[in-house]
């Protein structure tokens, strides 16, 4: 399985087939998994695809000396230009982003635009989410896991 080591933390990717990239950025608390039925299309079309997992997703580490500046959504933009650094992809990605994979693929737009070919946002945060979302990476200390997981949950899966 590979993985890119930078920070002290252990990435893991997916990649399969040739140029041009498609690559794949996940939702909150999702992984590389999320795309399993995209990556086998994509690459049938001749597409070299890339899924990967962010700090702390899936099959990517996050050590314990870690903080929640560590999750913040600029990091993982720069997470994203070191793997590619490291494929030696060349060539500007097709970068599909799902949930918090769209404002770290806006992020990856706006800071390295020579990277990115075409955006294709699916189900992005909504802005109060996104102006927040520096908070939720704050609050998810130790102890404070809770007040973050409760209301999700509370809507996603209900008061039960």
């Amino acid at each position: 399985m590979p993985h890119l080591v930078r920070d002290n933390v252990s990435l893991f990717y997916v990649p399969e087939g040739q140029v041009p990239p498609v690559l794949f950025l996940h939702g909150w608390t999702c992984d590389s998994q999320d795309f399993i039925f995209q990556i086998p299309f994509f690459k049938a079309l001749g597409y070299q695809v890339i899924a990967f997992d962010s700090r702390g997703n899936g099959r990517s580490s996050l050590p314990p000396e870690s903080s929640p500046e560590q999750l913040r959504a600029e990091v993982t933009s720069d997470d994203v230009v070191a793997l590619l650094q490291h494929l030696d992809i060349t060539e500007p990605a097709i970068v599909v982003g799902h949930s918090l994979g769209c404002l770290v693929a806006s992020l990856l737009a706006v800071r390295s635009p020579k990277l990115v070919k075409a955006l294709a946002l699916v189900s992005p945060m909504n802005y109060n989410l996104v102006a927040r979302y520096s908070e939720f990476c704050a609050m998810m200390e130790v102890g404070k896991a809770r007040q973050v997981l409760e209301p999700v949950f509370s809507f996603t899966v209900g008061p039960e």
